[in-house]
């Protein structure tokens, strides 16, 4: 049987997300929505982990949800990379990831610093021609900034949902 959903979630890596928000590096609030997310899937669902910075990293290639303990300690080998966080080589990579998984449901979350996200391109269209073949799009500012409203955008144009990470909850 199909897996129902497959998650790929991207995280910013670049040098920004070692500043400290409400407390805490960014990096670290955006490892703990990625648990958040990955204790929320069944074990029958799919789920992939990338950082993004000067280059993308796949931490964890796609994989069935069942060892969540082992997948949450994979979260935690990601590590700041340097340089900035590119959103359309983020975009384009997930495209090709999850463009190659059947589930049903095929989901984006980019977690990124919502002051410092560069390299827009044609990130925009290339999240709404996803949607148009059932892949969406959930965004997740790591704190406020110049590059929240491109972030909201990039719900928008992947029918997903924009959130704030602001708070080290």
């Amino acid at each position: 049987s199909f897996p129902s959903t497959s998650v790929l979630i991207v995280v910013d890596t670049s040098g920004s997300m070692g500043m400290v928000e409400d407390g805490f590096p960014k990096l670290e609030l955006a490892k703990r929505a990625a648990i958040r997310t990955i204790e929320l899937l069944s074990p029958n669902d799919r789920v992939g982990l990338a950082g993004s910075g000067d280059q993308i990293e796949l931490v964890l290639p796609m994989q069935a949800a069942r060892d969540k303990g082992g997948l949450t300690e994979q979260v935690g080998r990601l590590s700041l990379s340097g340089g900035g966080i590119y959103a359309q080589p983020s975009i384009d990579f997930a495209n090709k990831v999850l463009s190659a998984e059947n589930s049903r449901v095929r989901h984006l979350i980019f977690l990124g610093d919502g002051a410092d996200v560069d390299t827009y391109g044609n990130s925009l269209a290339t999240l709404e021609d996803m949607r148009k073949r059932k892949i969406t799009t959930t965004a997740v500012a790591i704190g406020d900034g110049k590059d929240v409203p491109f972030m909201k955008a990039m719900a928008v144009a992947g029918g997903g949902r924009f959130f704030l990470a602001d708070r080290g909850v």
